[in-house]
């Protein structure tokens, strides 16, 4: 079930408390000005993302937001109708090599930004006979899930790229799943994947650049490589998750 992490007085943001979680209720709604919400199921945060916002409470919601764009326009509208604070949790952006990238942008050290690409990859669903749903593997059940890659991971490459660089004007883009069945966890029976393992589009940023974005969880060797790479007419920068508070920098 959904659960809410409380934040302690003076604990920092994105710092999840290591005090027990509180389900939902009116303790919670009592106790708390504000709650991280992570929900463990996607499906879940919709509901308690509305009971809290209803209720006055700052709404921090880890990505991705929903199931689906109407079911996100309608908890945007209850935060909205709730007049409070809130916001999505992408976490990436507040790595300190990441927001120095956003300064570096931002004093224009890049000049005309011409190409951006990023990846996400992983390996762990290879394995033919790895089931799907239930506790450990609701990421494989689209009815909990909503999505595979796209929503899980390529989210967050998204994310960082719209911050850096600015809004996405076109896309054009591409989906698999590898394995069509898979045995569910909860049912016992051989069942449909309706999740993506792997996505990769092309993109236009309104400034002009290009962009190509990769994700998988089918690259052999790789348990979460998620890297960026912008070129600009002056210099380069680029990331890396494995070695993340260095931002690589080339200066012509």
């Amino acid at each position: 079930s959904a659960r809410v992490a409380p934040v302690p007085p003076g604990r920092r943001p994105g710092r999840p408390s290591t005090r027990p979680q509180i389900g939902i209720g009116s303790r919670a709604v009592e106790h708390f000005k504000w709650s991280w919400l992570k929900a463990g199921r996607r499906q879940n945060k919709r509901t308690t993302r509305q009971y809290f916002a209803e209720n006055g409470k700052w709404v921090l919601t880890e990505k991705p937001l929903s199931m689906n764009v109407a079911e996100g326009e309608e908890m945007v509208a209850a935060v909205e109708k709730a007049g409070v604070p809130n916001m999505v949790w992408y976490n990436y952006r507040r790595i300190p090599a990441v927001t120095l990238a956003k300064n570096i942008i931002d004093k224009g050290s890049l000049g005309k930004i011409f190409h951006y690409r990023a990846n996400f990859l992983q390996d762990w669903t290879i394995a033919s006979d790895l089931p799907q749903g239930g506790e450990g593997l609701w990421r494989l059940d689209v009815n909990v899930a909503g999505s595979g890659v796209t929503g899980d991971l390529l989210a967050h490459c998204i994310d960082t790229a719209m911050w850096l660089n600015g809004s996405i004007v076109e896309v054009s883009a591409m989906t698999e799943t590898f394995i069509k069945e898979r045995q569910h966890n909860l049912t016992g029976k051989v069942e449909k994947v309706g999740i993506d393992d792997a996505c990769a589009f092309l993109a236009r940023f309104s400034n002009g650049s290009l962009a190509i974005f990769e994700s998988t969880r089918y690259a052999r060797g790789h348990k979460a490589l998620y890297t960026f790479e912008i070129n600009g007419e002056k210099s380069s920068i680029s990331w890396d998750l494995h070695d993340l508070h260095r931002l690589k920098y080339f200066d012509h």
